[in-house]
């Protein structure tokens, strides 16, 4: 019976690539949660609707960015971790 037939599932070793991904990851999530952080206080202030139409488009669409970029790291890690 192939191992496949018998619900054994078999795990690549991550590549010398993948490693340092995997190594860098949570770096990279902190970097991208703190300046997530710092965005969301400044868009919370009370005077950030008086900035100009332009900064306050840019603080919204780099608010948005930032939430894919980091479900997108999270989604990665897990990837990596569950090969290790």
């Amino acid at each position: 019976m192939a191992s496949a037939e018998r619900g054994v599932i078999t795990r690549r070793k991550l590549s010398y690539k993948d490693q340092r991904e995997l190594e860098a990851l949570p770096a990279q999530i902190e970097a991208l949660e703190r300046e997530q952080r710092d965005l969301d206080a400044r868009i919370a202030s009370p005077d950030f609707y008086r900035e100009s139409r332009e900064d306050i488009a840019a603080a919204l669409a780099r608010a948005e960015a930032l939430q894919a970029q980091v479900a997108a790291a999270y989604a990665r890690w897990h990837e990596l971790e569950s090969r290790a």
